[in-house]
């Protein structure tokens, strides 16, 4: 165990001690050293999935919010009668 903790970080030492090299390089001022073609004009629409979405988890929430309250008025409220004494 105490191998597998040393061993990764004598490896690590040993590549830091070898140190490394630096290249110069010029750079042309001549354009891209790779042609790119203009852009295209993005589709500015959303996906359906964009539009629909939010809405549908409005409406699933506000009916199940209702639906629990409705559950809880008519079957849970309904099935006790307070009594005052």
């Amino acid at each position: 165990m105490l191998l597998a903790v040393v061993g990764p970080i004598a490896v690590a030492a040993q590549e830091t001690e070898q140190g490394t090299e630096t290249t110069e390089t010029t750079l042309d001022d001549g354009g891209a050293a790779v042609p790119v073609p203009p852009a295209e004009e993005a589709d500015d629409s959303l996906p359906w999935t964009a539009r629909y979405l939010p809405v549908t988890i409005v409406a699933l929430t506000v009916l199940t919010i209702g639906g629990v309250a409705a559950y809880y008025f008519f079957r849970i409220r309904g099935k006790y009668e307070v009594v005052s004494s």
